[in-house]
C-alpha cells in the first residue's frame, strides 16, 4: 500500500510540475512591466495587461468553441496515416508487416507526446479552454486598475504562493482545509514561500503577514484562484502601504 501512495504521489508530483512551470513562466511575463520601460514601445502597464487579458479571452474562446487543438491533431493524424497504411497495404502486400510495426511505433511517440500534453492541462481547461490563463490575465487586469503598481504583491502571490502550495500539498498534504481540496501542509509551504520576499522587500513587519494569509483564503475558498489571489492580495498590499516598485 505504501509503495502504491508513493508511486501515486510521484505520478502526480510529476503532473502539476509541468502545469505549475508554465503557471510559473507565465507569471514572469506578468511582472515585464515592472523590469522593462514599456513607453518605449508606447505602452503602460494598464495597456500591456489589457492586451493580454484580451489575447486570453480569444484563446479561451477559442478552446472552448470548438475541440482542444492538441487532440484534433492527433486524431487527424491518426486518420490520416490508417489511410496511408492502408492503400500501401494494397498495393504492396509484401511490406504490410514493416509498415505495421512502423505503425505501430509512430503510435507509441504521438501517445508520449499527447500524454505529455495532457500532463499540461488541468481537467476543466481540456472540457472549457484555458480559463486559468485567462480569469490570471483578467485578474491582474482589474488589480493593475485598483491598485495601479500594487499589483505586483498581486502576481508575486498567485506565482510563488500558488505554486508552492500546490506542489507542497502533492508532496506533503494529508489535512484537508474545511470544504476545500486544499491541504493545511500545501497552504503552510505556500505562505512561507511568498512571506519570505514580502519580508526581504518590506523589512520586519508582522502586518505583512496578512497577504498570504489572504492568498491562503482566496486559493482555498475562491471560484478560481487564478483571479481571486491577485486582486484581494494586490488590494491588502495597498490596505498595508507595502513598497511600490
Amino acid at each position: 500500500m505504501a509503495d502504491k501512495s508513493g508511486t501515486s504521489r510521484v505520478s502526480k508530483l510529476k503532473s502539476i510540475g509541468f502545469r505549475k512551470t508554465v503557471h510559473f513562466v507565465m507569471c514572469l511575463y506578468l511582472l515585464v512591466p515592472f523590469f522593462v520601460k514599456l513607453s518605449a514601445f508606447r505602452l503602460n502597464p494598464l495597456l500591456f495587461y489589457a492586451i493580454t487579458a484580451t489575447a486570453a479571452s480569444l484563446i479561451y474562446a477559442a478552446q472552448v468553441k470548438r475541440p482542444i487543438f492538441a487532440d484534433a491533431l492527433f486524431d487527424a493524424m491518426a486518420t490520416t496515416r490508417q489511410n496511408v497504411i492502408q492503400q500501401i497495404s494494397k498495393s504492396a502486400p509484401n511490406v504490410k508487416d514493416q509498415i505495421r510495426a512502423l505503425d505501430d511505433g509512430i503510435s507509441r511517440i504521438e501517445k508520449s507526446v499527447k500524454d505529455f500534453v495532457d500532463q499540461m492541462e488541468r481537467d476543466y481547461e481540456r472540457r472549457g479552454g484555458y480559463l486559468g490563463m485567462f480569469m490570471g490575465a483578467a485578474g491582474v487586469l482589474m488589480s493593475q486598475a485598483f491598485t495601479g503598481n500594487y499589483v505586483f504583491y498581486g502576481i508575486l502571490s498567485v506565482m510563488l504562493y500558488d505554486t508552492m502550495s500546490a506542489v507542497g500539498g502533492v508532496m506533503l498534504g494529508h489535512v484537508r482545509i474545511p470544504f476545500t481540496n486544499s491541504t493545511v501542509e500545501g497552504a503552510l509551504i505556500g505562505a512561507v514561500s511568498l512571506a519570505v520576499p514580502l519580508l526581504i522587500l518590506n523589512g520586519f513587519n508582522l502586518g505583512i503577514l496578512a497577504v498570504p494569509a489572504t492568498a491562503i483564503i482566496s486559493e482555498a475558498y475562491g471560484i478560481e484562484d487564478n483571479f481571486t489571489i491577485p486582486v484581494t492580495t494586490s488590494l491588502v498590499s495597498m490596505a498595508l502601504g507595502l513598497r511600490v516598485l
